[in-house]
C-alpha cells in the first residue's frame, strides 16, 4: 500500500468511495441523512483537488493501481483537521487505516500544524480503534 497526494485520476474513484459511504451511513441510520449524487460529489472533489491553492487536500491510499482509500484533511495557523478518512471496507484494516493516518499527520507536521482533530461517528470503530492508539482524546461524539 502506498499513500500519495491526490491528482485528477483519483476524483472519480475517490467520488465512488465517498458514495458508497454515504449510502452504508444512511442504510445504517435508515433513512437518506447524505445525499447521494455522483455529479455533485465528483464536481467539489475536483475543484478541491485541481485548485492548488484551495484549503482541504486530498490523499489516497492506492493497492497497485487501485484506490482503495482516500482522506481529505485542512489546517489553519497550527490546527489541522482530518474531514474524511474513508477506506472500502474490504479493506479496511488497523494496518491500512494507520498508513493513511500516519501519511496525514506527516503532512500536517511538515507545514507547521501542532494538534489535529478528526471528524468520525461511532459507528468508525476501526478509525477509533487506531486513533485511540495515537492517545487521541475524544472531544464529542455525535451520531449512532
Amino acid at each position: 500500500m502506498v499513500v500519495r497526494n491526490a491528482s485528477d485520476n483519483d476524483i472519480y474513484p475517490i467520488g465512488t468511495l465517498l458514495l458508497a459511504y454515504y449510502e452504508r451511513k444512511n442504510s445504517d441510520f435508515g433513512y437518506q441523512r447524505y445525499l447521494t449524487s455522483r455529479s455533485e460529489a465528483t464536481k467539489t472533489i475536483g475543484k478541491r483537488i485541481q485548485d492548488k491553492k484551495s484549503p482541504l487536500k486530498y490523499g489516497v491510499l492506492v493497492d497497485g493501481d487501485r484506490v482503495i482509500g482516500y482522506v481529505s484533511y485542512g489546517s489553519e495557523d497550527e490546527i489541522g483537521e482530518i474531514l474524511q478518512l474513508i477506506i472500502e471496507p474490504e479493506s479496511l484494516t488497523e494496518t491500512n487505516v494507520s498508513t493513511l493516518l500516519n501519511w496525514t499527520l506527516g503532512e500536517l507536521k511538515n507545514i507547521g500544524v501542532e494538534r489535529v482533530y478528526l471528524e468520525m461517528s461511532e459507528m468508525d470503530q476501526v478509525i477509533r480503534s487506531v486513533f485511540n492508539s495515537y492517545n487521541g482524546k475524544i472531544v464529542n461524539l455525535q451520531g449512532r
